[in-house]
């Protein structure tokens, strides 16, 4: 028996115990003066059975006492939410929750006798394998052999730039994002990237001027140092030297083509745990500036705290001499800790938006979406409406701490076009990703339920062989992944 990949060798199940299955449950309504009954409802329920267990206590596994295998056992079944639950001679899975009592004899050697309590909240069974099936000429075909329906994954690349992504089930069911191309209307690139900066490559980055203090705020540090790329992210190589007390690190900035009122930026960072046994402090932060240099936005993620892990997401504008207005300045309670954090800034007609948002696997494998952050700020005065002409970042320490490590993924700005042209909501190289179960979608790694068409749905595909087509043809690499899933 494995429980969310861990085991016990002197744990097994007990022979005969007989497996739960096709747990439906039917209601029906007798009608007087009318033969038979009358259907009201029929539902897959949930399970509680006691799976009989024997804990081997004897030479060949080595002899325990009572409690060194009870603490043994709780170490392995105390979850506070379902996790994989596997019997050793089967090639599928359940997701489990477990209750006790444990009642475990306190004096016998070899064979115990034991029992813990199952719970299935969900009652189907879930194969070891996950499949994948890609597109050919925009179809694809899945070949679903349990005996339930199941919900698949979509994960879409585009060839070329897109107004829409949809995915048919036949002539059933579609989810679609975005809008077809028209006849009537003209089509345009709406949001144009000027900067898409991945951390594998330093390419376009020019430093700072050494010495300069960004800003003096939570925000800014003293320039000095070099950075580094590992092939995937960016990180401070050397910090340099500050004379002072204060914030110190590399900072590197790039122009525009050309200046923007209305944009989006997006920054992937993560600001990693503090050392155990150190004292750290550390600050990873994004500059927009204007065409005299000076800073309009900041955003970023800072620990400041030095004797425990309290790592803030902050977010702050400026005015036209240089006064900063703090957006936001919150652990999230911790919701920043140790992960890599997409951090958001966008302006459009002087309403500015700031959002967090952090994707994770759940126990069942699924991507699921935390730390979500979203603020919104009204400049009705104007007061913040410089125009944005370069881009920058800076990765610091603080001369009274050891390193709090920090590392940059990726930058990306767009400009955001008037007009009522038909826009092109995927470019070329961006993933478009459905999770059909979770019910999510993100296009190149960004929430983008927005862009969700009226009326289409997220859908399943049921036992045996469906037909799935991908619109419009020629402009998506697909593949589709699902697991089998049983009675």
């Amino acid at each position: 028996m494995i429980i969310n990949n861990k085991k016990l060798p002197w744990l097994i199940v007990q022979r005969g115990f007989k497996i739960p299955s096709f747990n439906f449950a039917t209601e029906v309504e007798k009608i007087p003066g009318r033969d038979g009954a009358v259907l009201k409802n029929r539902e897959l329920n949930h399970y509680e059975f006691d799976l009989p267990l024997y804990a081997l206590n004897d030479s060949i596994y080595g002899e325990k006492n009572h409690d060194e295998i009870l603490n043994e056992l709780v170490r392995l079944f105390d979850y506070d939410k379902p996790v994989k639950l596997k019997l050793s001679s089967k090639n599928w899975y359940w997701y489990a929750m477990f209750d006790g009592p444990f009642e475990i004899d306190m004096t016998k050697d070899g064979f115990i006798e034991f029992s813990v309590k199952v719970i299935l909240l969900d009652p189907y069974k879930y194969s070891d394998t996950e499949y994948t099936s890609p597109a050919y000429k925009d179809q694809i075909a899945v070949k679903n052999d349990g005996t339930a329906k199941t919900y698949p994954i979509i994960e879409a690349t585009a060839i070329k730039d897109s107004t829409m992504f949809m995915i048919t089930r036949a002539d059933e069911d579609y989810f679609q994002v975005g809008e077809p191309e028209s006849a009537n209307n003209e089509t345009k690139d709406l949001n144009p990237i000027l900067v898409k900066s991945t951390g594998n490559t330093l390419s376009g980055w020019q430093y700072e001027t050494q010495g300069k203090i960004i800003s003096k705020n939570e925000g800014s540090a003293l320039a000095n140092g070099t950075v580094e790329t590992n092939g995937y992210t960016i990180g401070a190589a050397t910090f340099g030297t500050r004379n002072n007390k204060g914030w110190y690190g590399p900072a590197l900035k790039r122009s525009l083509f050309h200046p923007v009122n209305d944009f989006t930026v997006t920054a992937d960072m993560k600001l990693f745990d503090q050392t155990k046994g150190t004292s750290s402090v550390g600050k990873v932060m994004v500059h927009l500036y204007d065409e005299m240099n000076n800073v309009v936005c900041t955003f970023g993620l800072y620990d400041a705290t030095g004797s425990k892990n309290n790592i803030k997401a902050w977010f702050g504008i400026y005015n036209e001499f240089g006064e900063r207005f703090e957006i936001y300045d919150n652990a999230g309670n911790y919701a920043y800790d140790d992960e890599y954090i997409y951090l958001s800034v966008s302006r459009r007609d002087n309403v500015w938006r700031f959002k967090t948002w952090h994707y994770y696997k759940d126990a069942k494998g699924k991507r699921k979406i935390t730390s979500r952050m979203n603020k919104v700020y009204n400049d009705r005065g104007g007061i913040y409406s410089k125009t944005i002409a370069q881009v920058g970042f800076q990765i610091s320490r603080h001369t009274n701490f050891e390193v709090q490590k920090a590392r940059i993924n990726e930058i990306k700005l767009q400009e955001h076009l008037g007009g009522n042209e038909i826009p092109y909501i995927v470019k070329a190289g961006e993933v478009v990703y459905i999770d059909m179960d979770q019910e999510f979608v993100t296009i190149d790694n960004e929430p983008a339920l927005q862009h969700k068409a009226f009326g289409s749905d997220y859908f399943y595909v049921d036992k045996g062989i469906t037909e799935l087509f991908v619109l419009p043809q020629g402009y998506f690499d697909t593949t589709v992944t699902w697991v089998n899933r049983f009675l």
